[in-house]
């Protein structure tokens, strides 16, 4: 029966010349990532490895360089990593400064952020509180740059540190000038004390000579449908 429904409705599809095809995120990427030749991947606050196991399972096999500084969640993508010789991980955090710092970590572990939460973040997402503090280092990109060799090859840069994203820029004048696109976490209202919001961060990769081309929604209000973060995707001009 769904089989005889989707060839009906695509038939009225095609007499319109539109063709109707399953809409696939993992899709998404390896068209995006053959499209602007992507060939190395640096994935700034990976957490438990989310992003990098969804970007290997939509195909791409590239060079990836994994950052955690949590001990629980660079333990878990340790593991996951191991095997895969094109995946390096780090267990250190990337910001504007190299330096020894505390992160405050969350329960659920993806809320976990150098800077200090908002109430109103707790409000929608009390699972988000932080539960203890643990110290971690940090680096710049720019300080990596010849390590990684951040001046070659098509890189895609995807950032999601809690409202850290400015610093994680900020440290990175020299790198953003070999970055060929860049994903980020961006808050339309603000979740974490001290970050900047999406106009702000828009502007300075505006500056910088990227555009957005895409947009990904990300955390609402159940209640209300407000939305209160998305991921942009910023590609160089």
């Amino acid at each position: 029966m769904k089989t005889q429904l989707r060839n009906f409705v695509n038939t009225l599809f095609n007499l319109v010349g539109y063709n109707l095809v399953k809409y696939s995120p993992y899709q998404t990427y390896n068209m995006m990532f053959e499209y602007y030749k992507i060939n190395k991947v640096i994935d700034v606050g990976a957490n438990e490895g989310q992003f990098a196991k969804f970007i290997r399972k939509s195909g791409y096999k590239g060079e990836l360089h994994s950052f955690e500084p949590l001990t629980e969640a660079f333990e878990k993508i340790s593991a996951l990593s191991t095997g895969d010789k094109n995946w390096q991980v780090y267990n250190f955090a990337i910001g504007d400064v190299c330096e020894f710092a505390e992160i405050n970590v969350s329960e659920n572990s993806v809320s976990s952020s150098i800077l200090d939460m908002n109430a109103s973040h707790l409000d929608f997402a009390p699972q988000s509180r932080y539960t203890k503090k643990q110290k971690i280092e940090i680096k710049t990109l720019d300080s990596l740059s010849d390590v990684l060799k951040l001046n070659e090859g098509n890189i895609f840069l995807k950032i999601d540190t809690q409202g850290f994203e400015k610093n994680v820029l900020l440290g990175a004048p020299n790198t953003l000038k070999h970055i060929n696109t860049i994903q980020l976490e961006l808050s339309l209202v603000p979740l974490y004390n001290g970050e900047e919001l999406y106009y702000e961060i828009s502007k300075y990769l505006y500056e910088k000579g990227f555009r957005l081309v895409k947009m990904i929604p990300g955390i609402f209000d159940k209640a209300s449908r407000e939305t209160f973060q998305f991921d942009g995707i910023f590609h160089r001009n």
